[in-house]
């Protein structure tokens, strides 16, 4: 099996600009690995443009429900959002 490396800022939630996900073409070939996306950004606008840089996996957190809280629900993602990303 393949190991990816996952770029993260571990906020919570972070900023889309502390993201920095222009780091991952750095990542990959540093590590001379796939490179992805740990993301604790809202929406799916950090995610979407991380992939346009190179990111192999995305990694977002899931809520069936966010108004049901929970320690990350704030940045988690619903179905019709994960849906979307897909």
């Amino acid at each position: 099996s393949e190991l990816v490396l996952l770029k993260c800022t571990s906020n919570y939630p972070a900023r889309p600009l502390d993201a920095n996900i222009r780091t991952i073409p750095h990542l990959a070939e540093l590590f001379n690995c796939p490179a992805g996306l740990s993301d604790h950004t809202e929406g799916i606008g950090v995610a979407v443009a991380s992939v346009a840089l190179g990111a192999s996996v995305i990694e977002k957190h899931f809520v069936s429900n966010r108004s049901e809280g929970g320690v990350d629900a704030e940045f988690s993602l619903e179905p019709f959002e994960l849906k979307m990303l897909v």
